[in-house]
């Protein structure tokens, strides 16, 4: 799972600084993370995409 690093984290391969992308493979390992606030899981917290039912202008 590729999650991005809110804190600095360091690693057995160095370290990853806030904002940089680590890949853990480990699902519960990227869980933990996730909850201590020390990651974030960037797919998780991607904008949603705008549909063409949501921009449509309401009835009259």
């Amino acid at each position: 799972m590729k999650l991005t690093a809110r804190i600095t984290l360091h690693t057995p391969k160095g370290v990853v600084q806030p904002g940089e992308s680590i890949e853990i493979k480990d699902k519960d390992e990227a869980a933990y993370l996730i909850s201590i606030g020390a990651a974030a899981d960037p797919a998780a917290s991607a904008a949603p995409v705008a549909t063409d039912e949501a921009v449509q202008p309401p009835e009259a």
